[in-house]
């Protein structure tokens, strides 16, 4: 998984992760561990239920056992579900749902209105977004001598500049990395 951090002297930090390939639509977002869908099987709420996906990326669903669906979008997950069901119920009625994007998340620490962990909605986030749902950087951050860090999967880091005052004030989407 990658990481990104984005640095400014005023020790304001950003980290976003994992890769960062899809668009942040749901149908694109991919599951991970801690996220966790709803799976409702029409006229059978019996198997119907909310489902965490463990660290190993499996649910533990009722009646059919474990099921992977770690790295796969609703549509594919709702998909594999559908083959298990199908198994004891003809032609089942699913519907996935996610209702808890826990898996990919951006830390935030520094001098921003609200520091800490921010949930990612889809694969991935663009600088401003972090930025605002972060609370915006405070008055007193050097906003315009940021960095942005990416762990590698090498172990290296690859920093690149920002200049958060350019792309909030300015309006400068040059500056609105993902």
């Amino acid at each position: 998984q990658n990481n990104v951090f984005l640095d400014t002297p005023a020790s304001v930090t950003y980290s976003i992760q994992p890769n960062l390939k899809d668009t942040k639509i749901e149908n694109h977002y991919t599951l991970g561990a801690r996220d966790v869908i709803e799976i409702k099987v029409m006229h059978h709420p019996e198997i119907s239920g909310q489902y965490i996906i463990n660290k190993e990326g499996f649910i533990q669903y009722e009646f059919l056992g474990d099921i992977n669906v770690s790295g796969l979008t609703k549509k594919e997950s709702t998909k594999k579900i559908i083959k298990k069901v199908e198994q004891f119920i003809p032609a089942p009625e699913i519907r996935v749902k996610i209702v808890g994007y826990n898996s990919k998340v951006v830390y935030i620490i520094g001098e921003v209105g609200r520091p800490g962990k921010i949930f990612m909605e889809g694969n991935e986030i663009t600088v401003r977004e972090v930025l605002i749902q972060a609370g915006l950087p405070l008055l007193t951050a050097e906003a315009s001598k940021s960095l942005l860090l990416t762990p590698m999967e090498d172990g290296k880091v690859k920093s690149k500049s920002v200049d958060v005052k350019k792309l909030l004030f300015e309006g400068d989407s040059s500056q609105n990395y993902i």
